[in-house]
């Protein structure tokens, strides 16, 4: 963003003029790069005064403080000037935890120590300008910790910035000073895996039970995150596990699991791998994708190596094969017409409609051996063959050893690779096989099934296998899935690629016949209103960088 300044003159405090407020303060704003926000003023000013100035016409003037509330106005450009701006910036910087967050908050006062005791949130970008001192200053709190920084100074002669913090609003700010921040996590191995148990049982006001589990009791790829993070940031963390094991899904407009504690303010983020999701969004506000999951359905792999006969055609299409067989019959018609054109008439009489077909069917039979490999039989004495009949016989005997050559490889092909036979490889050959579906409980594959629109695959799956028996095949504990699905040959388990191999002791016994194509996103996730969800995704900004 490029500096700019606001031209704007906005207060007049004792003998100060419009022209020295402008001179004053126009640095700062320059300075800030602001291109909008609030502007809070501690004395009304006459409305005559913004007519002239270039641009006034984006803001909005408001002077009645009393009537007035920033709710609403968050995304647009105010100019609030009033006597008394101290008490309603309190309470409105802690009953609109937005404001300053979109945009800017620069408030101008006569004496910067009148706004000693205000404090804004970590996230909110409230600046203070005392013209007594001619200093920009910041002051928000964290982890009850009050923090004060003077950002620039004004040289009174020049009216120009002679010292200034170089720093960044992000950078600057990242630092939670050792504040507990509490995340929701669930078992979903590789990216978090939670060993052992624990006996630490919360009851939340809302009634939900929660476990917590100590920091040594979780590992994975999302905690290696966290622990950077926290790191990085100043901060520590304290793991959560709700006793329904659910990660949250929208029923009836209600929402469940992990993402009903985040709403309802009983944990900080979550620190698990939630899959990203349109419906989700609605409700919180995610961290870029830090991990993969890819779904797939597993069957028991089958000891037995069984040899199909099949694999004798499989060399040559049906087309092909039925060319080779169109094309033995031209050449037993040819051969026959050419024996008949050159015997006599005598011999030919003799020979009766019996013995003419038996003719046909041994020469068809021959040629179909010639074109894999045998020899045609040109008969003997000293008789030679006519030309014509020589041509034919050496045309099918060419043919038969091209087509054999082309066969004998490309068997040789299929025989060299084995092949596995799947009873399925997509979903809707599994709809109509006889195997029983299994899946996990809770998370993207439960709503997967149970929120899926009405004709679509999951749903004719959901209402064939899991819907009357949800209990019995939808299970949440994975190593009982896969104790489940190594019950019988006749189970598909729907669930993750990336934690099913995680469990190596079934890594030969079960195979994966159908794998998605579309992988989906995983991420931590935080309320929409969270003050710590930017410096998160900034730091991970960093590290991609």
């Amino acid at each position: 963003m490029s500096r700019s300044s606001w031209l704007l003159s906005i207060l007049m405090v004792g003998s100060i003029t419009y022209g020295d407020m402008f001179q004053r303060i126009n640095p700062f704003v320059t300075y800030m790069e602001m291109r909008g926000g609030f502007i809070l003023c501690h004395v009304p000013l006459p409305r005559d005064l913004f007519r002239d100035l270039p641009g006034s016409g984006i803001w909005t003037l408001v002077a009645d403080i009393e009537s007035w509330s920033p709710d609403g106005h968050l995304d647009q450009n105010v100019i609030v000037c009033a006597q008394d701006v101290g008490g309603p910036l309190n309470q409105w910087l802690h009953s609109f935890p937005s404001l300053g967050t979109r945009k800017p908050v620069l408030i101008v006062t006569e004496k910067a120590k009148e706004y000693n005791a205000t404090y804004s949130v970590i996230n909110q970008r409230v600046y203070f300008l005392g013209l007594d001192t001619l200093k920009l200053s910041e002051r928000y709190q964290v982890n009850e910790r009050k923090i004060q920084r003077n950002l620039a100074q004004i040289n009174h002669n020049s009216n120009s910035v002679t010292s200034f913090v170089t720093i960044g609003f992000l950078p600057r700010r990242s630092n939670f000073h050792g504040l507990n921040l509490k995340a929701m996590i669930g078992n979903q191995s590789p990216f978090l895996n939670i060993q052992g148990a624990s006996e630490e049982q919360i009851l939340t006001p809302t009634g939900d039970f929660m476990t917590r589990f100590p920091f040594d009791q979780v590992t994975g790829s999302f905690k290696d995150v966290m622990v950077i993070m926290a790191k990085e940031l100043n901060f520590s963390v304290s793991y959560f596990q709700r006793r329904d094991l659910n990660w949250g899904n929208k029923v009836n407009g209600t929402w469940s699991g992990m993402v009903s504690t985040l709403l309802k303010g009983e944990a900080d983020f979550i620190g698990a791998s939630l899959t990203l999701t349109p419906t989700r969004f609605e409700a919180v506000d995610y961290l870029l994708p830090i991990g993969r999951e890819t779904y797939a359905i597993f069957i028991k792999t089958s000891a037995q190596e069984d040899f199909d006969w099949k694999v004798f055609i499989l060399p040559f299409s049906t087309g092909l094969w039925q060319f080779l067989l169109f094309n033995a019959l031209i050449m037993v018609l040819a051969v026959k017409a050419l024996e008949r054109y050159h015997i006599s008439v005598g011999e030919s009489r003799y020979k009766s409609n019996l013995k003419h077909c038996e003719d046909l069917i041994m020469y068809y039979w021959i040629v179909l051996c010639t074109y894999f490999g045998k020899a045609f039989p040109l008969g003997s004495g000293k008789t030679p063959l006519p030309a014509s009949k020589q041509w034919l016989f050496f045309t099918i005997m060419f043919v038969g050893n091209v087509m054999l050559m082309a066969y004998r490889a490309s068997l040789t092909s299929e025989l060299s690779n084995r092949t596995k036979k799947w009873p399925f490889i997509t979903l809707d050959q599994l709809l109509i096989s006889d195997y029983q579906l299994l899946a996990r409980k809770g998370g993207f594959s439960d709503s997967l099934f149970t929120n899926a629109e009405e004709g679509s695959i999951f749903h004719s799956l959901y209402n064939k296998f899991l819907k009357d028996d949800r209990d019995q095949y939808m299970i949440n504990d994975i190593p009982t899935l896969l104790q489940e699905l190594m019950q019988s040959k006749k189970r598909a388990l729907f669930y993750l690629l990336e934690t099913v191999y995680t469990y190596p002791e079934y890594n030969c016994q079960i195979s994966a016949p159908w794998i998605s194509n579309y992988p989906n996103f995983l991420s931590m996730a935080f309320p929409k209103s969270s003050p710590y969800k930017e410096f998160f995704q900034f730091l991970l900004y960093e590290h991609l960088e």
